[in-house]
């Protein structure tokens, strides 16, 4: 940000609320306060988490099918995703079950690995099945509410390159929710 534009946020209280606007419910294995933190967005922090259980809910299972085929280097790959996805998302147990797992793969101690395939597992399954919760709690409306106004949304969007220049988040919310009418997510 150059100096002199913009405002100073000294205490950003961040609203942790799912898509549905209702309150998160504790999610177990997931640091909620570090994830939102992280991701600045509520709405895109709940569906990549979504995602998450989607993507790596079999990864345990999967790991062990590559280690009993021989495939370390598909086993390091995927250990090594699914530690940097997990970090990413704040999910810590997981996360540390999986750094832990990936120092064994590239050390070549596999009977480390597989003694700490049981601990992935569980760390894995109570992150999982925390994180959908969440999918009852979505309220995604596939349907926009207002037709395609072409020339109404070129305005809109020259409007909100211009606030883009004041860098204050805040400028940028009215046209967030106003284009929230006229797109799906």
């Amino acid at each position: 940000v150059p100096e002199g534009v913009g405002e100073m946020v000294a205490d950003v209280q961040e609203d942790i609320r799912p898509p549905s606007g209702l309150a998160w419910p504790p999610l177990e294995g997931v640091d909620i306060q570090k994830g939102i933190q992280t991701w600045q967005n509520p709405e895109a922090y709940a569906r990549v988490l979504l995602g998450f259980s989607r993507d790596y809910g079999n990864a345990a299972a999967k790991l062990t099918r590559l280690l009993d085929d021989g495939d370390l280097d598909s086993a390091s790959r995927l250990t090594h995703a699914l530690k940097g996805v997990a970090w990413n998302l704040s999910i810590i147990e997981v996360a540390g079950s999986a750094s832990n797992i990936d120092v064994a793969l590239r050390e070549k101690r596999i009977d480390d690995v597989k003694e700490q395939l049981s601990t992935l597992a569980a760390t894995l399954k109570t992150a999982v099945d925390a994180i959908r919760q969440l999918e009852a709690m979505q309220d995604i409306e596939e349907i926009p509410k207002k037709e395609m106004d072409l020339p109404y949304l070129k305005e809109l969007f020259m409007r909100m390159l211009a606030a883009f220049d004041l860098f204050n988040r805040s400028a940028i919310q009215p046209f967030l929710s106003e284009l929230k009418e006229y797109l799906s997510h």
